[in-house]
């Protein structure tokens, strides 16, 4: 007897603010005019742009919207939704919230692909729910999600060390102490030579190990040959092998970065669309609480053209949030502090 495939019922909401009105919320009973502008806007003149960028205040919304444009995708379109937050705390966050209160079924992410529920691998990969992970489970050599239709990154502005982590080489100074030593002293020439002393010295003060200095990028065009030729070498003995290799060929794009901690090698401009996962989803969506106008979510992304989405005028009226700051230490003893500080936080469970 033959076996009967069954195909997975593709829902038809003929727009997301028609979804969001289907969904099972709890709580969140509409959309604010922002939101339903953006969404407007998004639907109008960007669903089927490959590079997307809104602009969401925090505490305007964002994370709502961007699950329901998941979601709508996810449904009409029948894709596989990535959705990507900077920790595994917000990743939490951000999956019981869309499960709780906006009804929109998502699967939390963390830790070792290795040890992913095989029903949470089925439910993404048969398109059931949108997975939501961090920026480092997409950005690394090996990533489990390496097809995704639609990639969605919250808080864009904070995805730039992430992204470009796959083309970085980070020499630290006590891990790879002779390596460390061997480029500095390629420095050494070019840089002030008190700044150099303190560089070399063990014994400085704990203020300047954290100053962090550029390498003017035409001296090391200039001196290109000889500091590829120190680090192909001394790298060797190293497990930055796999690093190097990445950037090698590249220097030129590169930049310096070095401080007493740690010297810092990575292209100006990461080369994102080498990367076949995120290079191959029909769509990416950055989400960002500010887009600004001199490309640097371009830069951050590596993505040269992106269609914006600014946020409308007098959102700030109706934020779905705000912060709250207090000092207590203005109007407290030292040790008086303390006990507010813990008790502030025994009263959340955030």
């Amino acid at each position: 007897m033959a076996f009967k495939s069954i195909k997975r019922k593709i829902e038809t909401s003929k727009d997301i603010e028609s979804l969001f009105r289907d969904l099972n919320t709890n709580g969140v009973e509409s959309l604010y005019s922002h939101q339903a502008d953006i969404i407007r806007d998004y639907q109008e003149n960007a669903i089927n742009a490959s590079n997307v960028a809104i602009e969401l205040p925090t505490g305007s919304g964002k994370t709502l919207i961007g699950l329901l444009i998941g979601e709508f995708k996810r449904q009409t379109a029948d894709l596989k939704v990535l959705y990507l937050c900077p920790t595994r705390q917000l990743v939490n966050q951000v999956s019981e919230l869309a499960n709780k209160k906006y009804g929109i079924k998502t699967i939390p992410f963390t830790g070792s692909k290795l040890k992913y529920l095989p029903e949470s691998k089925t439910s993404y990969q048969h398109k059931e729910a949108i997975a939501i992970t961090t920026y480092s489970s997409l950005f690394n050599i090996n990533p489990y999600f390496d097809d995704a239709d639609l990639i969605i990154i919250d808080d864009a502005h904070a995805s730039e060390n992430y992204i470009a982590s796959s083309w970085s080489l980070n020499i630290m100074r006590f891990d790879h102490e002779q390596l460390y030593l061997d480029v500095i002293g390629f420095l050494e020439e070019h840089i002030d030579s008190s700044l150099y002393n303190r560089l070399v010295d063990d014994e400085i003060d704990p203020m300047d190990k954290n100053t962090i200095n550029v390498f003017p990028g035409y001296y090391l065009n200039d001196n290109h040959t000889d500091f590829f030729n120190l680090l192909e070498t001394s790298v060797q003995s190293t497990n930055l092998k796999y690093d190097w290799a990445a950037i090698k060929d590249h220097i030129k794009a590169c930049n310096l970065y070095y401080s007493w901690n740690e010297i810092l090698i990575r292209p100006i401009i990461p080369p994102s669309l080498t990367n076949t996962a995120f290079k191959n989803a029909k769509q990416r969506i950055f989400m960002s609480a500010t887009l600004g106008n001199g490309g640097d979510l371009e830069r951050i992304t590596g993505v040269n053209r992106i269609t914006k989405i600014a946020i409308p005028e007098g959102w700030d009226k109706q934020g779905l949030g705000r912060r709250f700051f207090q000092f207590p230490s203005l109007s407290l003893r030292e040790n008086e502090v303390e006990e507010f500080l813990l008790e502030a936080i025994g009263m959340t469970p955030r």
